[in-house]
C-alpha cells in the first residue's frame, strides 16, 4: 500500500497484492478504510478500482484530522471471507 500523501484533503492510495514469488494475486476486489481509535473516528470505506495484475487504486478523503490512524485494506477473493491488513500512519499537523 502506498498513499500519495498524508493529508486531511483528498488523496489516493495504491494497493498491490502479490504472492510469495511476487506473482500477482487474483482478487475480486479491495477497499480501504481509516480509523482513529483514540478519538472514535472512522472514515467511510472506499472501494478501490481494479487495475489488473493484483493492483488497485482508491481516491478520497481518508483522514478527518491530524494524528495517528489505522489504515485498513480489505481484500476479497472468490469463495473466501474478506481479509483485512492494517498499517499505522501519522498524519502531521497542517497536512
Amino acid at each position: 500500500m502506498r498513499l500519495d500523501r498524508l493529508t486531511t484533503s483528498t488523496t489516493g492510495v495504491d494497493i498491490e497484492v502479490t504472492g510469495r514469488g511476487r506473482d500477482p494475486v487474483d482478487l475480486e476486489g479491495a477497499s480501504v478504510e481509516a480509523v482513529m481509535e483514540r478519538m472514535g473516528h472512522a472514515m467511510p470505506s472506499l472501494t478501490a478500482e481494479a487495475l489488473g495484475d493484483g493492483r488497485f487504486r482508491a481516491r478520497g478523503q481518508f483522514f478527518l484530522m491530524p494524528g495517528e490512524w489505522e489504515v485498513g485494506v480489505r481484500l476479497r477473493t472468490a469463495g473466501r471471507a474478506a481479509e483485512l491488513a492494517t498499517v499505522s500512519v501519522v498524519v502531521p499537523s497542517g497536512a
